[in-house]
């Protein structure tokens, strides 16, 4: 039996999302959603906790942010969730 290497290099797969920028990921945690909107973590967490940021996908326990959602919400304004939420179900988007 022949065996065929799959990786693409040397580098494992787990350091090679760490190398990622955090604008490549498709979801980040709080430190690097607040990074992306050039905010504090804390600020972003507050934001969280008053619904002014979208809502988080949970990943198991770990809650993450879609960075294509982050970046669409933040061209529509930076709207309430709850106008948020009504904005991105509209078809004209």
């Amino acid at each position: 039996m022949v065996r065929m290497n799959t990786r693409v290099s040397n580098v494992e797969p787990k350091q090679m999302v760490s190398e990622l920028k955090p604008s490549d990921r498709l979801a980040v945690d709080a430190k690097d959603a607040a990074a992306l909107l050039g905010i504090s973590e804390r600020h972003f967490r507050d934001l969280n906790t008053a619904g002014r940021v979208p809502e988080p996908i949970k990943l198991g326990k770990s809650p993450r942010w879609s960075v294509v959602e982050l970046r669409a919400w933040l061209a529509a304004g930076g709207p309430a969730r709850e106008r948020w939420d009504v904005v991105k179900k509209s078809p004209s988007r």
